[in-house]
């Protein structure tokens, strides 16, 4: 049965594109067989990440009757495939969400997992994105109003009978005063748990700066071990750290 997991923050800036991006990657890597959909219409930013081509067919042209589905999905050489959406502002339209769940439902049954990157905030594009998915992963960071903002986006998922898996705490370890786990479950209630923390990582940008996900380009990094771990928790695949004694070594004389 395939998973329709949709990564929501409530608010933008924190990560979340960058967390589905290494989490469908880091799931492809396992050999699961993933589809990462970027359905963040008004500022798609998945083919950003991954270097994609910006002539092609995306959701946008599929949305709006233009192409099919199949013409518009992208194999990355991770092995992770990508319907990504269209930068270019003449192409965003507005959707229905039985519009988005038809294009969902033509295609989940050759993946294991189907990923939905929605847009950032709490607007109509965000819930009508919640609506086509089954499950919601929230990504947030740990201060009060990201937290808070998080608590909207599961409060939101649980009124479209969307099941909130988790929290992703992303960007930890900057300062002394963030939110400890006890902290922002005391904010959101006591489901979903938090997940995981994602340290905070000079790596992650200079990834995002080449188009590459972290995961490939800074595989031993924090973050990559970080999101290699989430990968394996929501997937139930055993995470192997396979680093050798020489990899650890000059991690630690990199200073991660």
């Amino acid at each position: 049965m395939t998973n329709a997991l949709i990564i929501s923050s409530g608010k933008g800036g924190t990560g979340k594109t960058t967390t589905a991006v290494n989490l469908g990657v880091s799931m492809a890597q396992m050999g699961i067989e993933t589809l990462l959909v970027d359905a963040a219409l008004p500022t798609p930013d998945v083919g950003l990440h991954l270097g994609l081509p910006f002539k092609l067919r995306t959701l946008n042209h599929v949305l709006s009757g233009e192409s099919d589905v199949t013409e518009a999905i992208f194999i990355h050489e991770s092995g992770l495939e990508v319907l990504p959406a269209s930068i270019h502002i003449g192409t965003f339209t507005e959707f229905d969400p039985s519009d988005l769940a038809e294009v969902i439902d033509e295609v989940k049954d050759s993946y294991d997992w189907v990923l939905i990157d929605c847009a950032a905030g709490l607007g109509n594009e965000v819930v009508k994105s919640i609506e086509v998915a089954d499950k919601m992963l929230v990504v947030t960071n740990p201060e009060l109003p990201s937290v808070a903002n998080s608590f909207k986006a599961i409060q939101l998922a649980e009124e479209s009978n969307t099941e909130p898996i988790g929290i992703v705490v992303n960007r930890t370890g900057r300062f002394g005063e963030e939110l400890s786990n006890d902290e922002i479950m005391a904010v959101v209630g006591k489901t979903p748990g938090v997940l995981t923390r994602i340290p905070e990582d000079r790596n992650v940008p200079r990834a995002i700066a080449s188009s590459e996900p972290v995961v490939m380009k800074y595989p031993y990094t924090p973050a990559s071990i970080g999101y290699k771990a989430l990968a394996s928790k929501i997937t139930g695949r055993r995470f192997i750290d396979d680093r050798t004694l020489w990899d650890r070594l000059k991690c630690a004389i990199r200073g991660y």
